[in-house]
């Protein structure tokens, strides 16, 4: 969830709280990606970011399986491929 390990073996924050967990560019669209479990839910700080993220133009997207991930971008992919 955004924390890797410095030097002394502490917790480092390399993103902000609430922050996708996989970040994209498909085809120049901005695509963020939430993975949950089934019974997993967005924190309220994850809500925000999500708001934020698709203010700015990104697609955001709480997903469960790898299935649900390859939709998301299919569908990028596929509104690319209409307005051509």
């Amino acid at each position: 969830s955004g924390h890797l390990r410095g030097a002394a073996g502490r917790p480092v924050m390399v993103n902000s709280p609430g922050c996708a967990d996989v970040l994209g560019v498909v085809r120049g669209v901005s695509v963020g990606l939430e993975i949950k479990t089934e019974a997993g839910r967005q924190s309220p700080e994850q809500k925000a970011w999500q708001v934020i993220f698709e203010a700015a133009g990104g697609v955001y997207a709480v997903v469960r399986s790898v299935g649900e991930a390859r939709a998301v971008v299919e569908a990028i992919l596929s509104k690319k491929a209409q307005a051509a």
